[in-house]
């Protein structure tokens, strides 16, 4: 049997309406900041990078920098997930670019007191495995939902 606060935060967990997914817009880049601090906010890799609570709330603000800078990016697609008028969730990942095209990607900005020896470490690791698994074949490098996904999908080159 669910105590009264075990219903209470299933019931947050169900949907309330309809679930409709819709291209993001700017004004969405809070909403996918506060939804990435929630569900990696606890993360140890997270904290050690981003070790105080200051440095987070910082963070915070980055993250919905790059979203904002991604969402007008046309070469990166992000789509949010709105029960009624919040968003629940949101899928991100980079179009292709093909050797022969000029691409740059918005930076990072990163919060004063961030331990970047940390961040640069599995930076390294995580452009390592791509080039491993995937090499130059274009690809769809993604975080989806809560996840990162590195490769979820092969275009013949």
């Amino acid at each position: 049997m669910f105590s009264e606060k075990q219903h209470e935060a299933e019931s947050l967990r169900q949907p309330k309406g309809t679930l409709n997914v819709f291209e993001a817009t700017e004004s969405d880049a809070d909403a996918i900041a506060a939804i990435h601090m929630a569900a990696f906010g606890s993360n140890a890799l997270l904290l050690a990078q981003f070790p105080t609570s200051a440095i987070r709330d910082e963070l915070q603000t980055c993250i919905a920098e790059k979203a904002a800078a991604d969402i007008r990016d046309p070469k990166v697609a992000v789509l949010v997930v709105r029960d009624q008028d919040h968003i629940i969730s949101f899928a991100k990942w980079h179009l292709p670019v093909k050797s022969s095209e000029e691409y740059s990607e918005t930076p990072w900005r990163w919060p004063k007191g961030s331990n970047l020896a940390i961040l640069d470490t599995w930076t390294k690791k995580v452009e390592s495995a791509e080039e491993s698994h995937v090499g130059d074949t274009p690809c769809y490098p993604a975080l989806l939902g809560n996840r990162l996904a590195i490769d979820i999908g092969m275009l013949p080159p």
